[in-house]
């Protein structure tokens, strides 16, 4: 029995099937762990974490610390598997430790170049994760959020009483005009003309909001992108000593 869960786990592991035995395990294992060490993540976040490696925070501030030290354990486990058939001693145990701490180790003092700044991996890890959320939390994020609401608002406002403005003098026609619509004197109609031009609602936006809306919105891409290939870089090409 204890060999076929043993084969499963190596097998799903092996693959990368999150789904099955490795996957709940994983998840289990890494949430009730680092939640006796004081972690705040819930097991639903834990999961995602594990699933997706991002991390939606619904609005509840995360501390990275404990982003690393659940993305330290599922690699830890990942090494357990890799060396199961070893004897448990105390030799071993120090090793995993010690992998597990010169990770974070590695994270904290390993740097990656964005078009935006210089961010240690540790950091990086954590803003991809921010940025990947639906509902980021970050100032920026926010900023253009507010930014694009407002902007909106204003301009639904203009057209609605564009509109309103077109009812009245569509009203003022008719009155000139008369039911009939035979009034031959157009002069009068140029007064409501002039009213038109001079009561339309125009958005003026010396600040170029649109576009600093957009400009935010391409930087959030483009450091997300980013963010995601240089981490896979720094993961696929920096290595850990242990001594």
């Amino acid at each position: 029995m204890v060999e076929k869960l043993i084969e499963y786990l190596l097998y799903e592991f092996e693959h990368q099937i999150r789904n099955g035995v490795y996957g709940l395990t994983q998840r289990e294992l890494s949430y009730n762990s680092n939640r006796i060490e004081g972690s705040t993540l819930t097991k639903k976040q834990t999961a995602f974490l594990f699933e997706t490696g991002a991390l939606t925070s619904d609005g509840e501030i995360i501390r990275a610390k404990d982003i690393e030290e659940m993305t330290g354990h599922f690699a830890m486990f990942n090494e357990m598997l890799k060396t199961y058939n070893e004897p448990l001693t105390e030799d071993l145990i120090k090793r995993y430790q010690k992998i597990d701490e010169a990770i974070i180790t590695s994270n904290a003092n390993t740097y990656i170049e964005t078009s935006f700044g210089t961010y240690s991996v540790a950091v990086a890890l954590s803003m991809r994760n921010r940025l990947r959320e639906l509902n980021a939390m970050d100032f920026e994020t926010i900023l253009r959020n507010k930014m694009e609401e407002n902007y909106y608002e204003v301009l639904e406002l203009k057209d609605l009483r564009n509109r309103r403005l077109e009812e009245d003098a569509e009203k003022m026609r008719l009155s000139i005009l008369g039911k009939d619509g035979k009034y031959k004197d157009d002069k009068p109609l140029s007064v409501v003309d002039a009213y038109i031009s001079e009561n339309t609602v125009e958005l003026i936006d010396p600040l170029n909001v649109l576009d600093e809306i957009e400009s935010l919105k391409d930087k959030h891409t483009t450091l997300l992108s980013e963010l995601e290939t240089k981490i896979k870089i720094s993961n696929a090409t920096t290595f850990i000593e242990i001594h």
